[in-house]
């Protein structure tokens, strides 16, 4: 019998389609879909989930569905033969009060797990929800004094931090909560790292870091994670040395200025080679927030540690950013390794096709300012 993972390996192939393409058109986990692929049935948690993605997968491929099932049941029974007294045996009688007992254990576990956990949930929420929903809640401010080096506070649209400078206070307040929470003149998303200087003589002053936000829901806030840094310099890898693993990712944005930002000469990939689709594998060796734009259309971003792992399929181009470049390692179609920079450093890059200049094809990754 033909194997089901390799059947549906080829028509995916055959429609020009990628694993990650699948994974996001019908919400199935991009390991469950390698798992299908390579027939590894024992990596799904039970037999309904493999039926239920079997399905789904062969449905979004235009496949005969049933047929595939009927294989994968019959496959099922062939590796587990039941002796011919048992396939003969009558079924045996279940006490009704077994039944009863039964039933009740799993209406307690239901509960347990589909009502307990939302009300805790809302629970925790309840104090910042009021707090941020009560029509008579007035505009605070929070003052990050002179003797102290930091400050951690959740903030509300309209809230304020003052920052004691010397004789003189700087006030940054939270204007708004969505895609970009601005806090002063400075934009966020979440896990974004600026450095501010609030006098204007060229020095940092602050490094504010947006700890926590919810887009859709500005009720829950925003927190903030400010630190105090009289006498240090702009870089990001400021203070004692690091490792790759003990780095925190930062982030340029709108309004700051940001020193070790890696500023490299284009560094070239493959060359004379056909302009096709390619391949980028990222392994991450340490602490990093990472973020992708595959063909100038698709846009992710996350945070990685190390051992983490992803795989980019783009027909043209690929921009990438990296909070440290020290925890990236790339590879090109499996075989060309490469570095973007060193630890601590932020690093964006664009690889795309290009012509060198005798005119051949070239790979290459443009730094981006």
């Amino acid at each position: 019998m033909e194997s089901i993972g390799k059947h549906l390996r080829q028509s995916r192939e055959q429609r020009g389609l990628s694993i990650d393409q699948i994974a996001r058109e019908t919400n199935i986990s991009r390991q469950y879909i390698v798992a299908l692929e390579e027939d590894r049935y024992d990596a799904f948690p039970a037999e309904p989930y493999v039926i239920g993605f079997l399905r789904n997968y062969s449905d979004h491929l235009g496949l005969d569905t049933e047929d595939l099932i009927g294989k994968y049941r019959t496959l099922k029974i062939q590796e587990q033969p039941a002796p011919l007294e048992e396939l003969i045996r009558k079924p045996t009688q279940i006490p009704v009060q077994l039944i009863w007992a039964g039933a009740a254990v799993v209406g307690i576990l239901l509960v347990g797990i589909l009502v307990i956990p939302p009300i805790i949930g809302f629970l925790g929420h309840l104090p910042q929800t009021l707090a941020a929903s009560s029509g008579d809640r007035q505009a605070k401010t929070y003052t990050l004094v002179s003797k102290d080096k930091n400050l951690d506070q959740r903030l509300y649209t309209g809230d304020s931090i003052s920052v004691e400078l010397g004789s003189q206070s700087y006030a940054l307040a939270l204007t708004s909560i969505g895609d970009d929470t601005a806090l002063g003149d400075y934009r966020f998303h979440l896990g974004d790292e600026i450095f501010i200087d609030l006098d204007g003589d060229g020095t940092k002053d602050v490094r504010a870091l947006l700890k926590d936000v919810t887009p859709a829901d500005p009720s829950h806030g925003a927190e903030f994670a400010l630190e105090r840094l009289a006498g240090t310099s702009t870089s990001l890898a400021s203070g004692p040395a690091t490792t790759g693993d003990e780095m925190r990712p930062g982030q340029p944005a709108a309004g700051s200025v940001t020193a070790n930002i890696a500023d490299t000469k284009p560094v070239v990939l493959l060359q004379d080679v056909p302009s096709r689709p390619f391949t980028v594998d990222v392994i991450f060796r340490g602490y990093a927030l990472f973020r992708y734009v595959v063909d100038d259309s698709r846009r992710e971003e996350s945070y990685f540690r190390k051992g983490d792992t992803v795989r980019i399929d783009a027909n043209k181009k690929v921009k990438i950013w990296v909070s440290n470049a020290g925890a990236f390692s790339g590879k090109v179609n499996q075989t060309n390794d490469f570095d973007i920079g060193r630890p601590g450093e932020v690093v964006a890059r664009s690889i795309e096709w290009a012509k060198d200049a005798s005119g051949k094809n070239i790979l290459v990754a443009n730094p981006m300012n």
